[in-house]
């Protein structure tokens, strides 16, 4: 009788094992994704250094940083911006090139309504550019923040308001980060808020919601997220310090209650529920050096992926976010044009990646096949 109840134990416990083995592997089990190059951007000399690509809906907008040289430096004469009609995303065609003398080194971008916010790495400078032609984009102002010594890397626009939270660096030799706000209610005279610094680190990246802007002080060892207040007006007051032991953040984005943040050196997504926005809570982590280092994300949020850019690996990744407690990885891709890839988006089946060494964006068409588990999720 003893060997009787022991068998039905065993075997009761065998079938709850199957089945959280099934239910585990119903969700990481990988999709056969594939990816095929389907175009290259790479024309001339103004195609130097794709810094950020965005989408907006069939537009495609690459800034462009200068020309890269043997060590980290660029030819800053050769950056500017371009914009591309991608409705055929394999034969991508030209809207506009854009160039300017108070461009040093294109960063990132932003296109509200009809205008374009670009902002210039090596001189601190905020341009706005006015696109309701787009064949003819027309310079409208600049503001110049700090000195020559001051860089720039970061634009958010803040939901509901006139205003762009920025990220800049100061005194190369001695970092001190900064993040400030800018009032864009009138794009041909863009003006400084308020802003508020950040000692012995660079303000790397920053996100923004209706009251509350987040600063991501990038210095390998910080750790920290910082959290300010933002008041109606545009002021800032700092709240409080968020810290994780993963924390190295370069590049975030928020989807409903979720922010997902790429973590360079630590080479990590965290994804943190910012539902209270003043107090985070971490809901997944995925520490993976397959994926290189993490510069910069996109989401095909119909599929659940999360598509990596890793820097010096030069590779992307795929990421199964479906759960984002669990987030797991897919896969990593190869190409001959990737070479410190630096940006990536995604849209419409599409993938745009950006290249420093490679000096082009590669369009890829993004195959999925389910497996029959992932079907019936």
């Amino acid at each position: 009788m003893k060997s009787f109840y022991a068998i039905l134990w065993f075997s009761i416990l065998l079938l709850c094992l199957l089945k959280i083995n099934t239910a585990v592997f119903a969700q990481s089990t990988a999709d056969e994704i594939s990816i095929q190059q389907v175009a290259v951007i790479q024309d001339d000399f103004l195609m130097n250094t794709p810094e950020d690509i965005k989408t907006v809906g069939d537009t495609l907008f690459i800034s462009l940083r200068g020309e890269a040289t043997d060590g980290d430096e660029y030819i800053r004469n050769h950056s500017g911006m371009t914009a591309w009609d991608i409705k055929t995303p394999g034969k991508p065609k030209l809207n506009f090139k854009f160039e300017h003398p108070e461009l040093n080194g294109a960063m990132d971008h932003i296109l509200v309504g009809d205008i374009l916010f670009l902002q210039s790495l090596y001189n601190a400078t905020f341009l706005s550019i006015d696109l309701s032609d787009m064949r003819s984009p027309r310079f409208l102002d600049s503001l110049k923040l700090g000195s020559t010594e001051t860089v720039a890397y970061r634009l958010f626009k803040i939901k509901s308001k006139d205003q762009i939270v920025v990220s800049m660096r100061k005194e190369q030799s001695t970092p001190t980060g900064q993040i400030a706000t800018l009032d864009i209610s009138n794009p041909q005279d863009i003006q400084l808020i308020d802003q508020e610094t950040e000692a012995n680190t660079w303000s790397y990246d920053n996100f923004a919601i209706e009251n509350v802007v987040y600063s991501f002080p990038y210095m390998k060892g910080s750790k920290k997220l910082h959290i300010y207040e933002i008041s109606p007006d545009g002021t800032l007051r700092f709240e409080k310090t968020f810290e994780h032991p993963l924390l190295d953040g370069v590049h975030s984005f928020k989807k409903d209650k979720l922010l997902y943040i790429a973590n360079f050196g630590s080479s990590t997504i965290l994804i943190l529920n910012i539902e209270d926005p003043f107090n985070p809570i971490v809901v997944g982590e995925l520490q993976d050096d397959r994926m290189g280092e993490p510069n910069r994300m996109a989401l095909d949020e119909e599929n659940g992926l999360l598509w990596v850019a890793g820097y010096r690996k030069d590779i992307i990744s795929v990421l199964d976010v479906r759960k984002p407690s669990e987030p797991q990885f897919i896969r990593e891709f190869e190409n001959d044009n990737f070479m410190r890839v630096q940006t990536i988006a995604y849209h419409n089946e599409h993938l745009y990646v950006g290249s420093r060494d490679s000096n082009s964006t590669v369009v890829f068409k993004v195959t999925i096949e389910r497996t029959a588990n992932n079907l019936a999720d």
